[in-house]
């Protein structure tokens, strides 16, 4: 199913962005991706030509599908034949060459699989021998990483080459999932560790599985690891009274830090070290998308152009970045109830607007607004 451009609820603005350690403000461009016709969907994954995927409720509401947004449109990725509710499937992950890793409930819904998406066609990637599995990122090799159920019963990060499950193995206890893998083939993700006492952000590459530790409290997760083996998530801190974005590189473990509340997590990294992810603001009021970039934490909201907030847009969630330093997640509108994906087009300095909308085929007029430039993704 492919929407038309002008189908899509579109709202573009500018955001400057104070970068910390950056002598200049970086601009990006805000656009609402829209939906497959329901009030609700959400950018989980986003390629280095800018091609975002996730997921997308149709209309009703009742169904929610993978979802792919490509520029000149949104397609409706479809199932591997189940219907279940909310979700019938779910992308999470999109490589180079448009390969799509996610999950889809099969035909009579009662179990789903891990599913990768070619030219539009889903193709069944099984298990371990269990019922079920899950697919949550893609390199440019085509590995997949996520996790498939045994035939005990027991979910089992796994990575699948040509199509082939193989387990990775857990910290010494009977669960494990991989999130997120780099180019060079090393997955990241968590596990039990022995007797399930704690759950542990882990790291699996040529065979061997490593704790990656904790910011001191009892667990972690990790969410996204780049191609020089930098690996971001979350753990508790020291207490557990909290949880905070963390940053595993080099043997050291760094606490990210939060935007005043008690609560951070980091779900996305490119190979420039950005990190993007969502944190809580002072008393735990509101989470916002964030940015770290150079060590400095940036709240995305604080530089959203006067429009798209008058027009009642929060920026809720930053959930995967690409190379390009393109920003994709989930934005609110507490005027009208929608929670869209979005995406945040990283603009090159004033000079180089006139590339960026040649490079893009923006059509349309440039609207000149306090100095920033107006322009849209579609």
């Amino acid at each position: 199913m492919m929407l038309k451009v002008n189908q899509l609820r579109c709202l573009v603005c500018v955001v400057a962005l104070a970068s910390a350690g950056h002598a200049g403000a970086q601009a990006y461009v805000f656009t609402d991706l829209g939906t497959l016709g329901g009030s609700v969907s959400e950018a989980l994954g986003i390629n280095d030509a800018g091609l975002v995927v996730g997921y997308s409720s149709l209309a009703g509401n009742s169904v929610q599908h993978a979802t792919l947004w490509n520029g000149s449109g949104i397609s409706d990725l479809g199932s591997l034949g189940g219907v279940s509710s909310p979700f019938s499937s779910q992308a999470y992950g999109i490589n180079n060459s448009g390969q799509i890793a996610g999950y889809s409930f099969t035909a009579g819904g009662n179990a789903f699989h891990a599913t990768i998406w070619n030219n539009g066609n889903a193709a069944d990637l099984g298990t371990l021998g269990g019922s079920s599995s899950q697919a949550f990122a893609i390199n440019n090799a085509g590995q997949v990483a996520g996790y498939a159920y045994t035939s005990n019963n027991y979910g089992q990060a796994a990575i699948w080459n040509n199509g082939a499950a193989t387990s990775l193995g857990t910290l010494g206890g009977t669960f494990s999932q991989a999130n997120a893998i780099s180019d060079t083939g090393q997955a990241v993700g968590m596990s039990y560790t022995s007797g399930n006492s704690t759950l542990h952000a882990a790291s699996w590459q040529n065979g061997t599985a490593t704790d990656l530790g904790t910011l001191g409290g009892f667990a972690s997760f990790a969410l996204g690891v780049n191609n020089s083996a930098q690996v971001v998530g979350y753990s508790n801190i020291t207490g557990n009274s909290s949880v905070h974005a963390t940053l595993w590189s080099n043997g050291a473990v760094t606490d990210l830090g939060t935007l005043g509340g008690t609560f951070s997590e980091a779900l996305g990294i490119n190979n420039a070290a950005q990190i993007v992810g969502y944190a809580y603001t002072a008393g735990n009021v509101a989470r916002h998308a964030a940015l770290w970039n150079n060590g400095g934490l940036v709240d995305l909201n604080s530089y959203l152009d006067a429009s798209a907030a008058n027009a009642g847009w929060v920026l809720v969630s930053a959930n995967a970045v690409n190379n390009n330093g393109w920003i994709a997640g989930q934005a609110q509108n507490t005027l009208t109830g929608a929670s869209d994906a979005f995406l945040l087009v990283a603009v090159p300095e004033p000079d180089g607007y006139t590339l960026l909308l040649a490079g893009l085929g923006v059509m349309g007029s440039i609207v000149l607004r306090r100095r920033s430039k107006t322009v849209g993704w579609f």
